[in-house]
Parts: C-alpha cells; sequence; structure tokens
C-alpha cells in the first residue's frame, strides 16, 4: 500500500485532489496541514479504495489529472 502526504486540502468543500497516477493501489493518505497551534488539522490517517477512487471526478491541475475526492468519504485507517 502507498502512502501520500498532502499539504494543504481543497478549502471549498473540504476535499483533496490525489494525482491519478498515485492511484495505482489502495492508498493511505496523511494530511499534513497544521493550524496556528501547530496540531494538524485532520490527525488520522485515511485510506483510499482504489476502486471507489473511480467515481470522483477529474480535474486538471497544472497539466496534472486529479481525482476530487470529499475527506468525509475517506475512510480512517486503523492499523
Amino acid at each position: 500500500m502507498r502512502r501520500i502526504k498532502i499539504r494543504t486540502p481543497i478549502w471549498n468543500g473540504r476535499k483533496v485532489g490525489v494525482a491519478e497516477s498515485k492511484i495505482t493501489d489502495d492508498l493511505l493518505i496523511d494530511i499534513i496541514y497544521k493550524v496556528t497551534g501547530g496540531e494538524r488539522l485532520y490527525p488520522d490517517t485515511y485510506l483510499l479504495r482504489k476502486g471507489k477512487s473511480y467515481f470522483y471526478p477529474i480535474q486538471v491541475v497544472k497539466g496534472v489529472p486529479l481525482r476530487i475526492i470529499p475527506i468525509s468519504s475517506l475512510e480512517v485507517y486503523k492499523k
């Protein structure tokens, strides 16, 4: 399982953009954005299942196709 870090979520609708090229298998996502106090706004690690990712729209940003996925639809990963 591959793990990626998202620096900043998409604030309009609280979503993340994941590059299509990164979704080769199930994916672990860490959203590392920190609030003023230094704590992560989204401290959990999230799981994106490859099969579920295809149901979300694609948006091309700077020539890179991204799947736009609401954070609320990601599973919290439990080890």
